[in-house]
């Protein structure tokens, strides 16, 4: 908030609403910008939240595109989107994609590439290590897993 000037007065959703929308405003229209709002892991944002992000993305009833909004989550994502407080911003959605998670030989490519873009020729991992490593495991007990737990795997 500090970096967008905004300077917390009070506690109230609307004020914050209505001082972070002025800040867009000034951006856009003052300063020519262009602002978008991105937000990962937003499945897990509770539904209270999910409701208040189409208030926060509406300008002049929805006719100035001036905050495009990104989401990126988990599955579970699509059903938040689908309870009634999270209706109105899911109505203003107009692309969505889905990415399916890793089998063992995508989970073996994505290593090989990794380890060789740190400059590593041998493959460090064994084949029971990719199963045995905690957070890979129980998703490859499903058979799938993804990129985002291999990485945090790798970096470790």
């Amino acid at each position: 908030m500090q970096k967008m000037a905004i300077y917390q007065s009070s506690t109230s959703r609307a004020v914050m609403t209505r001082l972070i929308k002025n800040e867009i405003r000034q951006l856009v229209e003052g300063k020519k910008m262009k602002v978008v709002l991105v937000i990962d892991e937003t499945s897990l944002l509770r539904i209270e939240v999910l409701s208040e992000l189409h208030t926060l993305c509406q300008f002049h009833k929805d006719s100035k595109p001036w905050l495009p909004l990104i989401m990126a989550g988990q599955s579970t994502l699509i059903d938040k989107m689908m309870y009634r407080a999270s209706a109105p911003l899911a109505s203003r959605i107009v692309a969505r994609s889905h990415m399916e998670g890793l089998n063992r030989q995508g989970m073996c490519q994505y290593l090989e590439h990794h380890l060789s873009l740190a400059g590593v020729k041998t493959n460090l991992f064994e084949d029971g290590a990719i199963t045995a490593t905690p957070g890979i495991r129980r998703a490859s007990q499903k058979g799938k897993s993804s990129g985002k737990r291999l990485s945090y795997c790798c970096s470790r």
